[in-house]
C-alpha cells in the first residue's frame, strides 16, 4: 500500500513543479517570497481541515522536531522556488529528485535503516546520471541549479524529521499542517521585515491565483500521500517511488513549456536517475 500512496504522491507533485514553474518563471526574490507565503498558507488551510480533530500534545521532543524541520523546510522551499524562477523546469526537476542521494545516507544515520549493496549501487547510478548531465555543459555554475542543489539538500533533511514525526508523534495530514503552518509564519516574518516584499503579495496573487490555489491542493496531496507512505514503509524506499515520477515533470517542461534546449541530454539523465532509484526501491 505505501507504493502506491508514494506514486501517486509522487505524480501530484509532478503536476505541482509545472504549475510552480508557470507561476514563477522570471519573477524576483520578492515575488518568490509573496509566492512561498501565499502557497504554504493555503496547503496550511487545507491541511488544518484535513487534521480535525487536533489533539495537542505538550511534549518538547515534539515541539523541537517541529521547529528544526520548519527551518530545514523554509530553505528547502525557498531554494526549491528561486531555482524554478530562474531555470527549466526539465533542468531543475532532475537535481531535486536527486536527493536520494541524500535521503539513503539520512535514513542511515538518523532512522536506523538499512544501506544494501543494493542501494549503494543505485546511488551509484544516480550519480552517474547527475554526471551524464552536468558533463561538459557546465550546469552546476548556473544559479538556478546551485539553488536546487541546496534545496534538495534541506528538503531531504525535513523529510528525515517528518518520518520521525509520521511514525512516533502525528498523522499524516498533521505533518503536513505543522510543516506548512510553520513556513507560512517564517514568510510572514521575512515579509513584514523586508516590507518592500509585501506589495509583491498583491501582485503575485492577481497574476496566478488560480495557479497558486490549484498547486497548493495538488500538493496538499502529495505531502499527506508521502507522510502516509512514510508511515507505512521505509522513508528511503518511499522517497525513491516518489522520485520516480520525475519523467513525467521531465516530459511536461519539454511539451508544455517548450524547453527545448538539450532535451536528449534531459531525457537520457531522468532515465538514468530513475533506474537508479528503481534500483534502490525494489531491490534493496
Amino acid at each position: 500500500m505505501w507504493f502506491w500512496w508514494s506514486a501517486s504522491a509522487g505524480l501530484a507533485s509532478a503536476l505541482d513543479k509545472i504549475l510552480n514553474r508557470i507561476s514563477l518563471k522570471g519573477e524576483g526574490r520578492g515575488s518568490v517570497v509573496a509566492y512561498s507565503f501565499s502557497y504554504m498558507l493555503t496547503i496550511s488551510i487545507l491541511s488544518l481541515f484535513l487534521s480535525l480533530p487536533v489533539r495537542v500534545l505538550f511534549d518538547l521532543r515534539l515541539f523541537l522536531l517541529i521547529a528544526v524541520q520548519t527551518i530545514f523546510w523554509t530553505l528547502g522551499t525557498l531554494f526549491s522556488f528561486l531555482s524554478q524562477s530562474d531555470t527549466d523546469v526539465s533542468l531543475s526537476t532532475i537535481i531535486s529528485r536527486a536527493r536520494i542521494l541524500w535521503m539513503i545516507p539520512l535514513g542511515y544515520l538518523f532512522l536506523g535503516e538499512r544501506v544494501g549493496f543494493n542501494s549503494i549501487i543505485g546511488m551509484v547510478i544516480v550519480f552517474f546520471g547527475l554526471a551524464t548531465l552536468f558533463y561538459k555543459k557546465q550546469f552546476h555554475k548556473f544559479r538556478g541549479i546551485q539553488f536546487m542543489i541546496l534545496g534538495s539538500f534541506f528538503v531531504a533533511l525535513g523529510s528525515i524529521l517528518n518520518a520521525i514525526l509520521v511514525k512516533n508523534y502525528l498523522t499524516p495530514p498533521q505533518v503536513t499542517f505543522v510543516t506548512m503552518a510553520g513556513q507560512t509564519l517564517t514568510f510572514l516574518s521575512i515579509l513584514i521585515y523586508k516590507k518592500k516584499f509585501i506589495e509583491k503579495v498583491k501582485h503575485i496573487i492577481l497574476k496566478a491565483k488560480f495557479l497558486i490555489i490549484s498547486a497548493a491542493t495538488i500538493e496538499t496531496y502529495a505531502f499527506v500521500g508521502i507522510n502516509q507512505a512514510f508511515k507505512l514503509g521505509v522513508a528511503s524506499a518511499s522517497t525513491a517511488v516518489y522520485l520516480g515520477m520525475t519523467i513525467f515533470t521531465i516530459l511536461a517542461g519539454i511539451i508544455y513549456l517548450k524547453e527545448k534546449e538539450h532535451i536528449a541530454r534531459k531525457i537520457v539523465s531522468s532515465i538514468i536517475v530513475i533506474i537508479g532509484i528503481i534500483i534502490v526501491k525494489v531491490f534493496s
